[in-house]
């Protein structure tokens, strides 16, 4: 019997692996002649960057570069010296199966490091990075979605049919000024910047992303000894390319800094007010669109007996786009010891993570704040100090299978001192993303008919009756029954193919 089976290709984004790697960093370091003897190391921070990600069968090729800074002190000196060193890496990670044409996500952290001198001149530094790796491939199956020979059941679906991953480096120039207030540059202490990111608009096949590049200064001045603060901001504008993207998909950016140089910009009388910055901004984006399917995942025949093939996939429904602001306050203990001047505090997100409790989405993370400070001798010292921090995003039913990869920015970060040995924290925070529904399908993706081996009526009974359960299926009851749904529907005039209530019904009982 050759049935007239009908069948659909059906796209789907579907995760195919989500792991954690790990990459060693490791640099013996010898000062340079013109950089002063290391007396004390104030400050040691490793910052990674992933340059370029590849996939070959299985495995996954991931290109970077950690940015080490270094702050510290000679002996009976209150200078503060600063070196910096980039350490390329390469990390292969096996994939487990072949990923050839699939999107990867890559978030780097760093995970630990540590500086100290060996002598004057020589420091061993030691770091972790952990790399938080997802692969997602856009699957297209062949699926059953008709067959009049055959009753069908479909169950209602909606998931990302497609999902975009793309991203595009780019660089900024700009020559900025001290400004007529402050005093002149005689040495840049140190220097960071971070990218801020704004708002995005989707046109065909184009994603426009807006942000904002913050940059904070630290510079030493002919006139006083002690450090002066500089701000400054640099609006981001990128076009990207996103083939198959429209109007009505969902998307989230980030900006990352991948590279930062300053150079002083020196006045025919010696003097520097103005300095200008290369820094190179990558942009990532991710963009998604749920499909509403109802996908054919049971069948059977009321002739003779079949043998259905099914396949499974896990996909992601999108859930929507998140964004909560929060404001963290808290004290903070200075424990090492009385502080009589604050220069500087900085204040970033690490260890992000989310868990549900009772129903809640929580995003967890640690608030690592740096505070450049003097002593009651004037000395500089660095007091760095992690605080827990937990934030309700959203109220939702759907626990366990949720799949979110939030993004924390601190958008403002200051303080209030109450002691000498104990200021106010308050930061202000935003949490976004992507929120998405995990769940697996099962669909029917091919039938065979087994003519040796026909049903056959136990009696000659028109009408069976049948006492239901609460909640229980008419198809599970009609598969049972060797009949149809529809029939069971008409036979007793209900409309809803599960039953509100224990009842009896009647079963006619097809030829």
């Amino acid at each position: 019997m050759d049935y007239q089976i009908n069948t659909e290709e059906i796209t789907m984004n579907e995760q195919i692996a989500n792991m954690m790697a790990e990459q060693s960093i490791e640099l013996d370091y010898m000062l340079p002649d013109y950089c002063p003897e290391v007396f004390k190391v104030l400050r040691a921070q490793m910052k990674p960057n992933i340059l370029s990600e590849r996939i070959s069968g299985n495995r996954l090729m991931i290109d970077g570069v950690a940015d080490i800074t270094v702050i510290y002190l000679s002996e009976n000196s209150c200078k503060l010296n600063r070196i910096e060193q980039k350490q390329a890496f390469t990390k292969t990670v096996e994939l487990g199966q072949e990923c050839d044409g699939c999107f990867v996500s890559i978030r780097a952290k760093c995970e630990s490091f540590s500086c100290r001198a060996q002598n004057s001149r020589r420091l061993e530094m030691r770091g972790a990075i952990g790399l938080g790796i997802a692969v997602y491939q856009n699957r297209t199956i062949s699926a059953v979605c008709d067959c009049p020979e055959l009753q069908i059941h479909r169950k209602p679906v909606t998931a990302c049919d497609r999902k975009f991953y793309v991203s595009k480096e780019f660089t900024i120039r700009e020559e900025l000024r001290v400004g007529e207030s402050r005093p002149p540059i005689r040495e840049i202490v140190d220097y960071s910047a971070e990218a801020e990111f704004g708002d995005y608009k989707l046109l065909a096949n184009k994603v426009i992303c807006k942000g904002e590049l913050r940059l904070h200064t630290i510079y030493l001045s002919e006139q006083v000894e002690q450090p002066e603060l500089m701000e400054h901001s640099i609006p981001l504008s990128q076009i990207m390319d996103c083939e198959g993207v429209d109007e009505d998909d969902i998307c989230a950016c980030r900006f990352e800094v991948v590279k930062y140089d300053l150079d002083l910009q020196m006045e025919e009388d010696g003097k520097c007010t103005a300095f200008t910055v290369e820094i190179g901004v990558r942009v990532y984006c991710e963009a998604a669109k749920n499909r509403d399917i109802m996908a054919v995942d049971d069948c059977y025949s009321t002739s003779c007996e079949i043998e259905a093939e099914a396949g499974e996939c896990t996909v992601e429904a999108l859930l929507g786009e998140l964004k909560k602001s929060h404001v963290q306050k808290c004290p903070l203990h200075l424990n090492q010891g009385a502080v009589s001047l604050i220069y500087d505090l900085s204040c970033h997100a690490t260890n992000i993570s989310y868990q549900m409790d009772s129903g809640r989405l929580m995003v967890l993370c640690s608030l690592q704040v740096g505070i450049l400070a003097a002593d009651s001798e004037n000395m500089p010292m660095w007091i760095e100090q992690g605080i827990p921090c937990e934030i309700e995003v959203k109220d939702t039913d759907v626990d366990s299978a949720l799949s979110f990869i939030p993004q924390i920015t601190v958008k403002t970060a200051d303080y209030h001192m109450i002691s000498t040995e104990e200021i106010e924290l308050r930061a202000e925070l935003e949490v976004y993303g992507l929120l998405y529904r995990r769940s697996t399908v099962r669909m029917i993706t091919g039938v065979t008919a087994m003519e040796d081996m026909p049903k056959v009526r136990e009696d000659d009974a028109a009408l069976r009756i049948y006492f239901a359960d609460e909640r229980e299926s008419v198809w599970d009851v009609a598969k049972r029954y060797n009949t149809s749904v529809a029939a069971i529907l008409e036979q007793n005039e209900i409309d809803d193919e599960t039953l509100s209530a224990g009842e009896m019904i009647l079963i006619p009982i097809m030829d």
